[in-house]
């Protein structure tokens, strides 16, 4: 997948700010507002999702979440310990924003990222380093199977079997928090 800057995706997704994610009907016409969580434990409609990879594990998440996807970017590095989940920081626009090794978040040793994910969180943003961007897929939430242990985080919320592989579905909300709670005090 070489079509655009990352795969097939474009370089830029519409930009809806992290904390203020849109939350969908539910289907039955209630008018009750679902967030993403809440539509996959009830395993409720179809959502669009971001497929990436670290390593050889495949993720995604509700693409509403995602502001943009970079391939190859110049991430500079940070004076931090060698247990950091922070990568370094990444030049945008008129900011510097700090990327997060993704694979070391969600302990999938040995994932070196070669793409970033700009995600925001409120009026700040943050990058997660990824292997890999797949592609953008519609996913029927009737797919997706429980996790399959509870990590008591919520980062989790189920997997679902493709062709050739299993597919974490995450809460890009989680991810961003975990990342934020855990980064040294560098303005992350």
């Amino acid at each position: 997948m070489t079509n655009g800057p990352v795969g097939n995706m474009p370089s830029t997704a519409p930009t809806t700010p992290h904390a203020e994610l849109p939350t969908l009907a539910e289907p039955n016409g209630s008018g009750a507002m679902l967030r993403f969580r809440e539509r996959v434990r009830a395993r409720t409609g179809t959502a669009e999702l971001l497929a990436f990879r670290l390593g050889r594990e495949r993720f995604a998440f509700d693409v509403r979440a995602l502001d943009e996807a970079l391939e190859s970017p110049a991430v500079g590095p940070v004076p931090v310990g060698g247990a950091s989940i922070l990568a370094g920081l990444l030049r945008h626009g008129e900011r510097s924003i700090p990327v997060f090794d993704t694979g070391r978040v969600l302990g999938v040793p040995g994932a070196p990222g070669a793409h970033v994910l700009v995600m925001r969180s409120g009026s700040r943003r943050i990058g997660l380093l990824v292997d890999e961007v797949d592609d953008v897929i519609t996913l029927d939430l009737g797919a997706i199977k429980p996790p399959p242990f509870d990590a008591g985080d919520d980062l989790l919320l189920g997997v679902t079997w493709g062709t050739d592989d299993l597919t974490a579905i995450l809460d890009a909300r989680a991810l961003i928090t975990l990342c934020q709670q855990r980064a040294p005090e560098t303005g992350a």
